[in-house]
């Protein structure tokens, strides 16, 4: 749901970076959860699309325990967002406007 005009997300830390956002967002887009071996390859893709200093060389089992069990937890074979992880990484998507749209929608703005 697009912020309105002039509205800002809440950016709670920790800051995922910009890579992490953008996987985050495919994350949330999945629906929260997805299995580990595909989140592997999404989490070397968005690093790769989106380079980011600060994330080079950690591996998604560094990220996900950095982040913390309240936001983002690694199940036996799988990675799921919390609940409250999941308005969390949303935000900071919108922040580093790497959002995915709905179905080919627009993305939200930051006006």
């Amino acid at each position: 749901m697009p912020l309105p005009r002039g509205a800002r997300p809440r950016l709670d830390p920790p800051d995922p970076h910009l890579a992490g956002a953008a996987f985050l967002a495919w994350l949330a887009k999945q629906g929260g959860d997805e299995e580990l071996s595909v989140c592997e390859y999404q989490w070397e893709l968005s690093k790769k699309n989106h380079p980011t200093p600060k994330l080079d060389g950690v591996n998604l089992y560094e990220y996900v325990n950095s982040l913390g069990p309240e936001l983002i937890v690694k199940r036996q074979k799988i990675i799921e967002l919390t609940p409250r992880g999941s308005k969390w990484a949303t935000n900071w998507a919108i922040a580093y406007n790497v959002v995915r749209g709905h179905h080919g929608a627009d993305n939200p703005r930051i006006y």
